[in-house]
């Protein structure tokens, strides 16, 4: 049956159920994310990790995907333990040659871009990234009061305008959003974990 066919067959009650979905979730591309609350990413993360960016090297895993593994010069781990001074966590897609995989939802990461890492252990004990894209935030530094800010899909303010004078949409859309600084979400992640 087709979706219009459900839709008509459900009523009223599926073209409710179907509205209250749509303002739940946020879409990233092709890609739909139901909002994960900061305590539920801390709650479902194994560790959460702050560094920059210094490798990202793709891979064959044993079933023939293609996956990407991420190194972080970290700054410092707010949750969990790490051994060394370097930080190394995976995710699905990635280049090999003139092959590309794409992993819808999976966070794109910029060599030298500093972030705020939720992860998730695998079968593998590997980290990954909890709630795909929602598990990545990235760091800016606000230039009033030198505070360093972060930001993910729905939690705090993305970097400002760099001076060009047009907004993205994100910042039209996110006008009212309330910045959110790495100390607060930091006192959050420890405090949460107490």
């Amino acid at each position: 049956m087709s979706v219009i066919g459900k839709l008509l067959k459900g009523g009223l009650a599926s073209l409710f159920g179907l509205g209250l979905m749509s303002s739940l979730t946020f879409s990233a591309g092709a890609h739909q994310f139901v909002p994960l609350s900061i305590e539920r990413l801390i709650q479902e993360s194994y560790w959460v990790v702050q560094g920059r960016v210094i490798e990202k090297s793709c891979h064959w895993d044993e079933r023939g995907s293609i996956f990407t593994r991420i190194t972080l010069d970290q700054t410092d781990v707010w949750k969990g333990e790490s051994v060394s001074e370097t930080f190394t966590f995976i995710q699905a897609g990635g280049t090999l040659g003139d092959l590309r995989m794409v992993a819808m939802g999976e966070p794109n990461y910029s060599l030298k871009e500093q972030v705020i890492v939720f992860l998730s252990r695998n079968q593998r004990g590997e980290g990954v990234s909890v709630g795909m894209a929602q598990g990545k935030f990235k760091v800016w530094l606000r230039e009033s009061d030198q505070e360093l800010m972060t930001y993910n899909l729905f939690h705090g303010a993305p970097e400002p305008d760099s001076g060009t004078g047009s907004k993205s949409a994100w910042d039209t859309a996110n006008q009212k959003a309330q910045g959110l600084t790495v100390r607060d979400l930091k006192e959050r992640v420890i405090f949460y974990e107490k």
